[in-house]
């Protein structure tokens, strides 16, 4: 029988919800960029590049759910890339809510990510059921 893990989930959703947003930040500055009202820099495409490996990280686990271990360090290294972008603005450009909705995204990443990455250990008893099978699987 299928187990349920709520903090799998939740997490799950908040990374979700964060890339989300992130997307539509980082949109907007790309849709600047492109107008040519304001110049794109280094750290918005690395930023923007990350949002797109996540998305399709997502995709991934979506269709193949023993593969979200991949979107839990993913979701940690977009969050502190966006920690960091976010505190160390090279451009000095963004605005202070932009920064601080970047922050706390960032955050809020970094936590969901290692709260699914807990969620996603198996615990003794589940490593014992997997090393008798793989016993029995090499003696036949």
């Amino acid at each position: 029988m299928a187990i349920i893990n709520i903090k799998t989930n939740v997490s799950f959703f908040l990374v979700l919800l964060s890339i989300i947003i992130l997307a539509f930040i980082e949109g907007a500055a790309l849709s600047n960029a492109i107008d040519g009202e304001q110049a794109i820099f280094g750290s918005e495409i690395q930023l923007i590049a990350f949002v797109l490996i996540s998305i399709f990280m997502i995709i991934i686990s979506t269709l193949k759910p023993d593969k979200l271990i991949l979107v839990s360090y993913s979701s940690m290294t977009l969050g502190l890339i966006v920690l960091i972008t976010g505190l160390f603005d090279p451009s000095h450009q963004a605005p202070l809510s932009i920064k601080t909705t970047e922050a706390i995204v960032g955050v809020i990443l970094i936590i969901a990510g290692a709260m699914m990455v807990k969620g996603l250990r198996l615990n003794i008893q589940e490593q014992a059921i997997a090393r008798e099978g793989l016993r029995n699987y090499r003696k036949s």
